[in-house]
């Protein structure tokens, strides 16, 4: 009996990838979606003595086709035909993450299960959420939970097992738009119906992708209808934002978003906030002003702590290669095999060897920040200075990667929405400084500056400094 599919949606960092692990353990594998570059996570669980294949989607914030990302979750949940929906939604930030909850439920699918994370930081917020309303309100099953402690995650499997057997029963809510919007929706819906599009898709779904412009259904509709057809709506929805004065995305969103904020207060309700350590951290930490002290004092010490631990590891290395290759030296007769051995060899892969504690710490140290939280703070605070750079907010967390290594920070670009911002993050990637030119720079610093850490931070704002230039550019 083939494996049940399970598919795992939800915005970027809501918790989806720690849901996954709870639920798959280490039966997990990691590749790559048919054509794209885009990871494909995939791992099974069982259950009652069945077993579940999990597919962890790319992290989207909605369903239309702007990104990769978006096209491939969509592209799933659309043609993938999952048994059960997991649609993880951040109980600190409802409002938004329902927005791709509702495209969800727009798209037809109604085997969907809200999985409610990250409940315990709701509740030191003041957040209170009803499960048992909003799961009446939206029309399909909530499951609380604190993923990272693991609470809740049995229960979540208990829903998923019941959803795949057919045994609980949904009715997903719609989302409703003012009548004039309606009618539109209904206008293009009458325009498809009886067409092969309206065999293989929601009418309602197509409509309102349409009046959105999205790229790939309207090359659904040339492919399958023609040309003429597909000229006869879009015109048809020109004449409709002429009469609003507005795009038909925009009216969307913000109508979509309104419908949320009426449902949300069905089920929630806001106390008392109980102030943090980290909303305390956080009014320094994304400051205006304090917030760049406190980033130029915390890669200060990153350096610091790189160059003062690296430093004495790299020469213990050193002289230890140094050492082994005066003792093979003796040992070996021909003089051209002990010159390739000794310094070509030895001394060649040594020297490189060499810098290995440098390159381990400074992974270390990018990802104790990353666990933090602080990269996310960063790339905050970075969203003003890059936008006049003409790169977004986002593009900081690849030049960040890139400290690490250029390869996988160009792959990373791919989170980006917008093509040319793609395109431009790309190459100006390659100006900052990898962890192999970490070599060549302590290399520098330590021959002609004693070492000092002010100094390899010069030379990496310096390249940070030439990368955004490149992209004004």
């Amino acid at each position: 009996m083939a494996m049940r599919v399970v598919a795992l949606a939800g915005n970027p960092n809501v918790g989806k990838t720690t849901i996954f692990n709870a639920l798959t353990g280490m039966r997990q594998h990691v590749g790559n979606w048919p054509g794209v570059t885009v990871e494909k996570k995939e791992g099974v669980f069982e259950h009652k003595g069945e077993r579940f294949l999990v597919v962890d989607l790319p992290g989207t914030y909605s369903l239309t086709a702007h990104s990769v990302d978006e096209l491939v979750a969509r592209n799933f949940l659309l043609n993938g035909n999952p048994d059960v929906v997991v649609d993880v939604v951040d109980a600190t930030a409802v409002l938004r993450n329902l927005y791709l909850t509702m495209e969800i439920f727009e798209m037809g699918l109604k085997n969907v299960i809200i999985a409610l994370n990250k409940v315990d930081l709701a509740e030191k917020k003041g957040i209170k959420i009803d499960p048992v309303k909003m799961s009446k309100a939206l029309g399909v099953p909530v499951v609380p939970l604190n993923a990272k402690e693991g609470a809740g995650i049995e229960e979540l499997k208990e829903k998923i097992w019941e959803m795949a057997h057919g045994m609980i029963k949904t009715n997903p809510v719609l989302p409703r738009y003012d009548p004039e919007v309606e009618r539109e929706i209904e206008h293009i819906s009458k325009c498809l119906a009886g067409t092969e599009l309206a065999d293989r898709y929601p009418l309602r779904w197509l409509a309102i992708k349409l009046l959105q412009r999205d790229d790939e259904v309207m090359k659904l509709v040339l492919r399958h209808l023609g040309e003429e057809k597909l000229k006869e709506i879009m015109t048809h929805i020109g004449e409709a934002e002429e009469r609003y004065g507005r795009a038909m995305d925009l009216i969307i969103a913000g109508q979509k978003y309104e419908f949320i904020d009426g449902l949300t207060h069905e089920f929630m309700g806001y106390g008392k906030a109980k102030e943090t350590l980290t909303d305390q951290l956080d009014r320094i930490l994304v400051h205006p002003v304090y917030g760049f002290i406190a980033m130029a004092f915390v890669f200060y010490l990153v350096f610091k702590f790189v160059f003062a631990f690296g430093m004495p590891l790299q020469g213990i290395l050193d002289d230890a290669f140094g050492r082994f290759g005066e003792w093979v030296a003796p040992h070996i007769a021909n003089e051209t095999l002990r010159g390739l051995l000794v310094d070509g060899v030895i001394g060649g892969v040594g020297s490189v060897l060499s810098f290995f504690p440098l390159v381990f710490l400074l992974f270390l140290a990018l990802s104790f920040l990353e666990d933090l939280g602080y990269m996310a703070r960063v790339a905050v605070l970075m969203e003003g200075i890059l936008r006049k750079f003409g790169l977004p907010g986002k593009a900081i967390i690849p030049l960040i990667l890139g400290l690490g290594c250029n390869v996988p920070a160009v792959m990373a670009t791919r989170t980006l929405d917008e093509e040319k911002d793609r395109l431009v993050a790309m190459f100006v990637n390659p100006f900052i400084p990898c962890s192999a030119r970490l070599s060549v720079i302590s290399f520098l610093v330590g021959a002609f500056f004693g070492g000092d850490a002010l100094v390899a931070l010069a030379i990496y704002l310096l390249a940070f400094a030439v990368a955004l230039l490149s992209a004004k550019l």
